[in-house]
């Protein structure tokens, strides 16, 4: 027999109200978490070029997470030296938040495994049970 895998799509209505509930309070500890980050850090950039720098570091870092949500990065995973310049250019222009950025990833690593260890078990159990037949 064929498993088919998790869709949000055929859940009923009390299972995709609960689902969103679950998603939408990991995205807001991850924000929490961050704001933590900032708070513990304070990073303060003082100049023009620390501001720039940090600017093209988003603007980089959020072009990369556009192409992993949209699975083009695959492609571009082949040239293993275009990763290492991506990563490098995204992380010298972060130096000036290094800090913050340490502290976010350690403090959000806290929501994303809540999500992985204990609501993402619930979820396929409640998937398995339910809508597999």
């Amino acid at each position: 027999m064929m498993v088919r895998p998790f869709s949000f799509t055929l859940l009923e209505w009390r299972h995709k109200k609960w689902y969103i509930l679950q998603k939408m309070a990991i995205f807001i500890m991850i924000g929490l978490m961050t704001y933590l980050a900032i708070f513990k850090t304070n990073p303060v950039l003082a100049t023009r070029d620390e501001k720039m720098s940090v600017s093209m570091g988003v603007v980089v870092g959020v072009i990369v997470m556009l192409l992993v949500m949209f699975q083009f990065i695959k492609s571009i995973v082949k040239f293993k030296f275009l990763m290492f310049l991506i990563a490098w250019i995204i992380l010298m222009s972060l130096q000036p938040i290094m800090q913050t950025l340490i502290w976010s990833i350690g403090l959000n690593i806290i929501p994303l495994a809540i999500d992985e260890i204990i609501f993402r078990p619930i979820w396929e159990s409640i998937w398995y049970n339910n809508y597999e037949h």
